[in-house]
């Protein structure tokens, strides 16, 4: 390696060399801050006499030949000083100083040179079309003939930073600008013998603002030589970065990962890992290491590295369907994608996707129908809303590598119960809810807490999109759609006078399923009182309602903590029919009782009544008193044995009140489930009988 103290002029003007960014760079993006950061030190250099010179940083490059300098880093400085000169050449009036900048640092001008050498500065694709339309104007056009996206780019809005800034210059103040580069000191290291890659990852190692797919890129195209990087580059990483788009390729190669190895395992350092978007680099490595003759050696060869692109891209042509615009219209999408999108976007399970890409591969590419492919991604869906109103795992990187193994890497005679198998096979908090923990979960937990706005949002909404009078449903995005609360959160002194005793459990029933509404004017409701004395109180907005199980409520006279948990049960009810477990994938004894919905627990149902104690299984010197079917004393106050637990414990989610409270030394919902498989085991025998 060749190590130059150079200046910036040096190094830009030098005879007839083109510096060429290779196209497994990465895209220009210096923004603003970088740009003035840069400008205040030139600015220095060239008006205070007391600075003398300026470190600007490293360039690292390789010679190619004659003619060329390939970039290995320092390409955003690079970028951004032409852009600078680019704009005070725009700027300038002195036609000499005009050419001499143009002729010097932007084009080789010498007799001879060939038209792919003329200009010295090489981008990638995308970023060297916007830089040549530039280059090609004699003087400032702002942003006239560059479409949306380029007058967007980095390299515009930088280069319009730097002509604004020469605007306040005059031609002599712009020269001494110029002249300062002289002064501008950059190491320049020219790689010789040396693997480019490792020089690469080892400056990156210095904390350069290099991304993992940045790595990945340079790891698969740095070592083939300049026209095979280029082919690749066209053919497979460009066309993937457009099926995926550039935010989503971390997580496409992480997928992609766990997808063709069918788990998420890595081994670092001797400890074993999950895949993830801070460790893809290495894990990519110790994958196409395994691919390798050589035991796990990097072979720079063209073969293996375009069959890697080549599976890469063809997974690409399966994800676009995975990845959504910011603007998506859900109620505009087909079957498939509308379930797609649900799962991955408004439930936040993007760990699913390799298991969405094996649906979708199959749909695609190996002969699955539509409507199988449907009831697979149906089935991901419902095991993702299920797992966050329980408060368990779902779907995750760890889980969909398991369950890929469990998949037949063919389609095979009732493929669809093969995939019930594998989505049921999980344990723990990877297990498949139940129909009952379920329904449990949305009666007994505080849903817009669990789910938070967005999420109750989707499952509100998904219910009226089953319910009878669909058909006139505000589309999803509709600004004005919101979660209402008919008991308010805030209570009016109104409020208070009808509640009556229900009043102390507000806290309680505040946020469960059976008082939470779709509205599109919940401002205009605000804490109105529930009556039908006047059309503008809150069951009066009901009536009227577009949704129809916000119109629901005004058939009811009055509201109570005991309508709250009436509507709350068929609300569950109907999630159960929207969201399914299939009988035969239930445990035994649920699959017998099918049909027979569990009901939210009683005291009665382990024979306890008002008088008895029970007390906090992690601390049984907190007692607390029955007070009715539904609630308990403590402290001279009535809760819901699931508030109290979450106050006692501390925890505002994944609490359930029976499995925190015991009696007799057995916690409440083991007692229920004993009680319940001795009337099970009762009923059976009187039908043998």
């Amino acid at each position: 390696m060749q190590v130059n103290k150079n200046n910036v002029t040096q190094f830009m003007t030098a005879t007839n060399m083109c510096f060429m960014v290779p196209v497994y760079q990465r895209n220009y993006d210096w923004g603003e801050d970088n740009c003035k950061q840069l400008w205040v030190d030139l600015r220095y250099l060239a008006f205070d006499e007391t600075t003398k010179t300026h470190f600007l940083g490293t360039i690292c490059s390789k010679t190619a030949n004659s003619r060329e300098k390939s970039i290995i880093d320092g390409q955003q400085r690079l970028t951004t000083l032409s852009l600078l000169i680019k704009a005070m050449h725009d700027r300038v009036d002195n036609e000499d100083f005009k050419r001499n900048l143009d002729e010097r640092f932007l084009r080789n001008a010498d007799f001879g040179v060939s038209p792919g050498h003329v200009v010295k500065l090489h981008l990638n694709r995308r970023d060297d079309a916007i830089y040549n339309k530039l280059l090609a104007r004699k003087t400032f056009e702002g942003s006239n003939g560059l479409t949306a996206d380029e007058a967007s780019s980095s390299v515009y809005l930088n280069y319009l930073y730097f002509y604004e800034r020469m605007s306040e210059l005059t031609d002599e103040q712009m020269l001494a600008v110029r002249d300062a580069l002289d002064r501008m000191v950059i190491v320049d290291l020219d790689v010789e013998s040396e693997n480019p890659q490792e020089i690469f990852e080892s400056l990156n190692s210095t904390g350069l603002d290099l991304t993992d797919v940045d790595l990945l890129r340079n790891y698969l195209l740095m070592s083939l030589d300049h026209e095979t990087q280029t082919r690749l580059y066209e053919d497979y990483w460009f066309r993937i970065e457009q099926n995926v788009g550039p935010a989503n390729m971390v997580r496409f190669f992480v997928d992609y990962l766990i997808y063709v190895k069918r788990s998420d395992a890595i081994t670092l350092r001797g400890r074993r890992a999950h895949i993830n978007e801070r460790n893809l680099y290495v894990a990519f490595k110790d994958y196409y290491g395994g691919l390798s003759e050589e035991g796990g050696k990097y072979l720079a060869s063209r073969e293996a590295t375009e069959q890697v692109l080549k599976s890469m891209y063809a997974c690409s042509e399966v994800y676009r369907r995975l990845v959504f615009p910011e603007d998506a219209d859900m109620n505009a999408m087909g079957a498939m994608d509308r379930t797609i999108f649900s799962t991955v976007y408004l439930n936040q399970a993007a760990g699913s996707r390799p298991v969405l890409l094996y649906v979708m591969d199959g749909y695609l590419n190996r002969g699955l129908t539509q409507d199988d492919a449907l009831a697979m991604l149906e089935a991901c869906l419902s095991f993702v809303v299920r797992s966050r109103v329980v408060g368990t795992s779902g779907i995750n990187g760890q889980f969909a590598g398991n369950m890929l193994q469990r998949l037949p890497e063919a389609d095979v005679p009732d493929c669809c119960a093969a995939f019930w198998r594998a989505i049921t096979s999980g344990k723990g908090k990877y297990a498949f809810p139940t129909d009952d923990e379920f329904r449990e979960a949305l009666l007994s937990r505080n849903i817009f807490e669990v789910l938070r706005s967005k999420g109750t949002k989707y499952l509100l909404y998904a219910l009226e999109q089953g319910a009878k009078s669909a058909k006139g449903l505000p589309g999803w995005d509709n600004a004005f759609i919101s979660i209402e609360h008919i008991m308010p959160q805030t209570l009016s002194p109104e409020w208070e006078d009808y509640l009556g005793e229900d009043v102390e459990y507000h806290e309680d029933y505040l946020n469960k399923l059976g008082n939470l509404a779709l509205t599109s004017n919940n401002s205009e409701m605000s804490n109105r009182p529930f009556s039908a004395a006047k059309a503008t109180d809150k069951r009066g907005w009901y009536a009227e309602s577009s949704f129809y199980y916000t119109r629901r409520v005004a058939d009811l006279d009055n509201w109570s903590c005991e309508r709250i948990r009436e509507r709350g049960e068929h609300l569950a009810d109907r999630c159960l029919e929207t969201w399914t477990l299939p009988a035969k994938y239930q445990p035994e004894p649920e699959a017998e009782r099918k049909g027979k919905r569990r009901p939210p627990f009683r005291f009665s149902m382990i024979g306890l009544t008002e008088g008895d104690e029970v007390v906090l299984a992690k601390d049984p010197s907190k007692v607390a008193v029955v007070a009715d079917e539904w609630h308990v004393t403590y402290e001279g106050k009535n809760y819901s044995l699931t508030r109290l637990a979450q106050n006692l414990l501390g925890k505002e989610h994944g609490i359930a009140g029976p499995w925190h409270f015991a009696y007799n030394g057995k916690l409440l919902g083991e007692l229920r489930n004993e009680a319940e498989s001795s009337r099970y085991q009762s009923d059976q025998q009187e039908n043998d009988d």
